[in-house]
């Protein structure tokens, strides 16, 4: 998990270059590119972070244990209109019949979406999130920022 964590450092530089650095953020999925990305954004000035997972337990679970990482507010919810980020580190997106992992309705306008797929660089949810006026991030930021973390 250390590992992961240093990795998604650089990417999150790009992520969370809002000009606010208070910042409410929420990640979707809570496996172990999800952990690691929450992990490296509570080292961030983030005002809270939210962790969302379809399996509730699992999701409670890590927000527990990101707690004791520090003193941000971690609650366990889909991302809303208070998101100023939502980032999805599920496998959906890279197929293309895939469902959209969070419902993009309920952000707020000027929310920053990004997805940690690499494969397609556009996945649907990113497709539809511009499509709708929303930042975007794709997922191959993410594997530049590592490999250039890697050789640096």
């Amino acid at each position: 998990m250390r590992w992961l964590k240093e990795q998604h450092r650089c990417w999150l530089k790009s992520v969370c270059r809002h000009p606010r650095t208070v910042m409410v953020l929420a990640v979707i999925l809570c496996g172990g590119a999800g952990a690691a990305i929450a992990l490296a954004l509570l080292e961030r000035d983030v005002a809270s972070l939210s962790v969302w997972d379809i399996d509730r337990a699992r999701a409670a679970d890590l927000a527990q244990r990101l707690r004791g990482a520090g003193s941000v507010e971690i609650t366990v919810a889909p991302p809303n209109l208070q998101s100023d980020v939502a980032i999805n580190a599920t496998p959906l997106g890279m197929r293309e019949n895939d469902l959209i992992p969070l419902s993009l309705e309920n952000l707020r306008s000027g929310a920053v979406v990004a997805d940690a797929i690499m494969k397609p660089a556009r996945t649907k949810l990113l497709r539809e999130a511009q499509h709708r006026g929303h930042p975007i991030q794709e997922g191959r930021h993410m594997r530049d920022n590592q490999a250039a973390a890697v050789w640096s």
